[in-house]
């Protein structure tokens, strides 16, 4: 008689009993993985999408309450600087991203090297900041540059009430 080992990689019953474990345990984890996403993942994006609000927001008071009015030439240097800081981290991002995988493409290269750390790390900080940039660019573009759309609008909404012949 085989060891157990051999039986159940080497008869049709064994391969199909590891087969049925295999799919229970796939089914498992998706189940898991399932109820903790719903749970969680929704509470993490919103989490994540309120702080980087918040910043850009900081960084928009900030700037109004510095230059005391609207200035656009202000306004523009600030966005030309988170352009410029854009384009820094997401290159930054970028180049890491091609250390890492140029080194993972070696042949016998250990994945957990000290190169490929210090580029995954700076890979996770380039593209946080990248986003956070975003974020920043797009709120002061909504508010700074193109405040009165939606102020426009409500006055056109309400005229129209106010007025139905036109």
């Amino acid at each position: 008689m085989l060891p157990m080992e051999n039986w159940l990689k080497e008869t049709v019953p064994g391969i199909i009993l590891l087969g049925a474990i295999g799919s229970v345990f796939a089914v498992a984890i998706l189940k898991l993985f399932t109820f903790l996403s719903r749970r969680y993942f929704l509470k993490i994006a919103r989490y994540f999408v309120l702080h980087q609000v918040k910043y850009a927001l900081r960084e928009n008071y900030l700037l109004g309450f510095l230059s005391g009015q609207n200035d656009i030439s202000k306004i523009a240097v600030y966005i030309l600087r988170q352009l410029y800081l854009f384009i820094i981290f997401f290159f930054g991002g970028i180049a890491s991203l091609l250390v890492l995988l140029f080194n993972a493409s070696q042949v016998g290269s250990a994945y957990l090297s000290s190169i490929n750390i210090i580029a995954m790390t700076i890979l996770i900080i380039c593209m946080y900041r990248t986003v956070k940039v975003c974020w920043t660019i797009l709120v002061t573009y909504s508010v700074h540059v193109y405040p009165g759309f939606v102020a426009k609008k409500d006055d056109q909404q309400a005229s129209a009430l106010d007025n139905p012949e036109t």
